[in-house]
């Protein structure tokens, strides 16, 4: 009978995960949840009269429709629940918090130099949250979970910052432990290229593709795979250091130990180191008028940070590539001189196509996706029983 029971709640957690994952990324109706999910329509409607009774959902008015009556749409209550999220970078830290509709509802900065030690940031880090809570007025009890953006490479499982390059203050700092010290909440460590990786596909941004690379451009280069909707971590959990691949054996040395990393070669840095350029924008624009030299740049750094991608799609057949961070400004000749290089590289480019794409998050999303974990692990329905008590 235990089992029996372990199963029925088992399934009924996953068909209301499944509801609201889909109901999380557009408004949606009770018949076509059913039409996409596959479960019966008196199944659709006991799940969300359920959670429209929690709070969790509400209907927000009709849809246009041809015949019969207009079906009534269901939305994510976005003050339901709330989640506290802490961006580390390498110039910054933020504590912030979301709404359930990954809104941002408040943001305090504070430079990553003034901190001394790794102790006086996380203080720092915990007096804020608490602030934040309190001005906002908003209980623990409201709050799902706290997630923890962070360069790479860490160790997610055990909630350990491991030894991200130029991020020496934190190395082997376990930041999970020290936070879950101060609060009794859920705490999560996550990559910033895998948080920002599930916030944009939550948000249904990259629409139909199901296997593919996002890219984020930085202070370094980091890489989140997504395969069949899920991320892809590896033996390890340290999947996704596209910026470590050599594209030059004999090149530059990297502080990781390598040669020729592809970080070397095509950040922002490195271009304006080589090229000497103050305003990547002023080069773009210079590029779209045609200047030899603004085209060069871009031609030289479409050039290295193409043969990292045509790796990556060769090993992972990839039908897209996401690229977020500093060079989303008037991308369309960047990515078109990416997509030519890959076309012409890449053999999966002989079987089927694979797009290179800008990252449709905001500029908050670095910041805001760290709470991208929190929200996935209560949309899943998985911090049912570790959240605060009321």
């Amino acid at each position: 009978m235990k089992t029996n029971g372990s199963n029925a709640n088992t399934l009924r957690n996953d068909n209301r995960a499944l509801l609201l994952h889909r109901i999380r990324r557009q408004p949606v109706s009770r018949a076509q949840l059913a039409k996409e999910t596959g479960m019966s329509k008196s199944a659709v409607t006991m799940i969300t009269n359920d959670l429209i009774a929690e709070g969790q959902l509400r209907e927000i008015g009709t849809m246009e429709s041809r015949k019969g009556r207009k079906p009534i749409l269901l939305d994510i209550v976005p003050d339901f629940r709330y989640a506290v999220g802490v961006s580390l970078h390498r110039k910054r830290i933020q504590v912030l918090i979301t709404n359930l509709k990954a809104e941002l509802v408040g943001c305090v900065e504070e430079h990553t130099e003034r901190f001394t030690s790794p102790e006086v940031a996380v203080g720092w880090i915990c007096r804020t949250i608490r602030q934040e809570l309190e001005r906002r007025r908003i209980p623990l009890s409201k709050v799902v979970g706290i997630g923890i953006s962070s360069p790479g490479p860490l160790d997610y499982r055990e909630g350990v910052i491991l030894t991200p390059p130029n991020f020496t203050m934190f190395h082997h700092l376990p930041i999970v432990s020290r936070i879950r010290d101060e609060f009794p909440l859920p705490v999560f460590l996550e990559n910033n290229a895998v948080l920002l990786a599930m916030a944009e596909y939550s948000s249904g941004a990259i629409g139909d593709y199901r296997n593919t690379l996002f890219v984020i451009m930085s202070h370094g280069i980091g890489s989140c795979l997504i395969r069949e909707g899920q991320v892809f971590r590896g033996s390890g959990g340290f999947a996704g250091e596209l910026g470590h691949i050599s594209v030059d054996p004999d090149g530059r040395p990297c502080p990781c130990g390598n040669r020729g990393c592809l970080e070397q070669y095509a950040t922002m840095a490195a271009l304006k180191e080589r090229f000497g350029f103050e305003n990547y924008a002023d080069v773009v624009d210079a590029a779209y008028r045609g200047e030899g030299a603004a085209m060069e740049i871009l031609e030289y750094q479409a050039r290295y940070l193409a043969a990292g991608l045509v790796s990556a799609v060769n090993l992972f057949d990839l039908d897209a590539i996401v690229l977020y961070g500093e060079f989303n400004y008037r991308p369309e000749l960047l990515f078109s001189l990416l997509s030519q290089r890959i076309h012409q590289q890449s053999l999966i480019t002989r079987v089927h196509p694979v797009a290179v794409l800008p990252s449709q998050l905001g500029p908050y999303a670095d910041a805001v996706s760290s709470t991208a974990v929190v929200l996935n692990q209560h949309f899943s329905q998985k911090l049912i029983n570790t959240e605060a008590p009321a």
